[in-house]
């Protein structure tokens, strides 16, 4: 068997202080569609193959509950089982049959900074994949914070199989497939979630769902922009139990055997080389997305408050 690693992000997990009402905004606002529930648990999928890419459950507070990694197959499972409990990381059980609606076969872990995460195979996939004119397909990718960026480097690349794509001055971007990134993490006071990225099918169903987004009475907290790594274009939100949610597509495919990871000096340089450029280091190749929203900015951080959200009669 070839070198056991994740291959993919397949959804995650939220804690939700108000569970109807966070359905309904990722149900009706931002496109994702209910496949199950169970009792205070909401299931949500985008139109690709995966069972789910959100999984809601009503708490008292919003909180990251869990990241769920994809593997080949049940022997790369037990291998990276076998490569975690060697690095000391907090496991609850070994791997083996999972239940609820996915059901699947797995097991699930902690890392050094309490962040929880599980890695599973053999979870039946939908068939019915068609894009929709503005609808996610999946999660694209999923940031992290940490305040210890190097240890996750070493989680991330050395026991999971990530591998490196980019280094800026604030972020280190990791793919497990031809995209640019599926995961990132992102220097911050506190650990948890930064934001979760969905995927649409081009710039057309990008902007008419944001068009969906912003009539339902949603300040757009950061966009539209071109991001420098990864190249994606993105619009951010901060939905109603505080979380910070992207919209993005055209990530940056990446060619294994020419590509060269960049630094936080060579992106340094790249936005200085922009002529005539007012927005170096903002992240944005456009120069049009200037303005981040105080809530968007605190959320980014950590900083979760959740709001009261009425959909417009």
């Amino acid at each position: 068997m070839s070198e056991p690693r994740v291959i993919a992000v397949r959804s995650a997990e939220l804690g939700v202080p108000n569970l109807r009402i966070a359905r309904k905004f990722y149900e009706d606002v931002w496109g994702l569609a209910s496949v199950a529930e169970d009792g205070p648990t909401v299931y949500l999928r985008g139109t690709g193959p995966e069972h789910h890419a959100l999984k809601l459950i009503e708490r008292k507070e919003p909180e990251l509950l869990r990241v769920n990694f994809a593997a080949a197959d049940k022997a790369s499972v037990d291998a990276l089982h076998a490569r975690a409990k060697a690095s000391g990381a907090k496991i609850s059980a070994a791997p083996g049959p999972l239940g609820g609606p996915a059901g699947g076969y797995g097991f699930e872990f902690e890392n050094k900074n309490g962040l929880k995460f599980s890695i599973t195979s053999d979870i039946p996939g939908h068939t019915d994949t068609e894009d929709k004119l503005d609808r996610p397909r999946k999660i694209s990718h999923v940031v992290l914070n940490t305040t210890d960026p190097a240890n996750d480097d070493a989680f991330f690349l050395d026991l999971l199989g990530f591998r490196l794509s980019d280094k800026s001055a604030i972020m280190h971007f990791f793919r497990c497939t031809s995209d640019h990134h599926s995961l990132a993490i992102a220097y911050a006071k506190r650990n948890g979630l930064n934001h979760i990225a969905y995927e649409m099918p081009d710039v057309y169903a990008l902007m008419r769902g944001a068009g969906r987004v912003q009539r339902n009475g949603f300040e757009m907290g950061w966009g539209i922009g071109r991001h420098g790594p990864g190249d994606n274009i993105f619009g951010y939100w901060v939905e109603p139990s505080g979380f910070v949610a992207e919209y993005t597509t055209e990530v940056q495919q990446i060619d294994e055997d020419n590509y060269q990871p960049g630094t936080p000096e060579s992106w340094k340089n790249f936005w200085e080389s922009i002529p005539g450029s007012m927005n170096k280091g903002a992240n944005d190749r456009w120069g049009f997305a200037l303005n981040q929203t105080e809530q968007f900015r605190q959320a980014m951080q950590g900083v979760l408050q959740p709001y009261d959200w009425q959909p417009p009669k």
